[in-house]
């Protein structure tokens, strides 16, 4: 079975180090091998997904563009016919290239830097919950 997820940039920033994560329904297994990603901006690498999880980051998603992963998952040989299988993957990303907002490869032209880390009190917002 093969399922697909676009992540579109609807804003108006890019969006850096998008993160997507997604943990396949029970009896269903994808390698690595089996996963496609086209982007329309920046770079993406996916090694680190393995079994049933994909793990894909990107480095930049630009406005108005996307980026689309392709699973082609192995159903369990258990499987009845026709089951239905509910999935739903999650994604963060943050507002500044590299960690602190200076990843010179991206060009960072907003000038912004930040002091600490990602989602700590004073480092970039990352869409999780904030550390003191």
């Amino acid at each position: 079975m093969t399922y697909t997820i676009t992540i579109a940039n609807v804003g108006n920033a890019p969006a850096y180090d998008y993160h997507l994560t997604d943990t396949l329904p029970a009896n269903l297994e994808s390698p690595p091998t089996n996963i496609g990603v086209v982007c329309g901006s920046g770079t993406y690498d996916k090694s680190a997904s393995a079994g049933a999880v994909v793990d894909v980051t990107m480095t930049e998603i630009d406005p108005t563009r996307s980026c689309v992963v392709t699973v082609a998952a192995k159903v369990g040989a258990t499987e009845q016919a026709n089951t239905l299988f509910r999935n739903t993957a999650d994604g963060t990303y943050t507002s500044l290239p590299g960690d602190h907002g200076t990843d010179a490869a991206h060009g960072n032209d907003t000038g912004s830097t930040t002091p600490g880390d990602p989602a700590s009190g004073t480092g970039e917002r990352t869409g999780l919950p904030r550390t003191p």
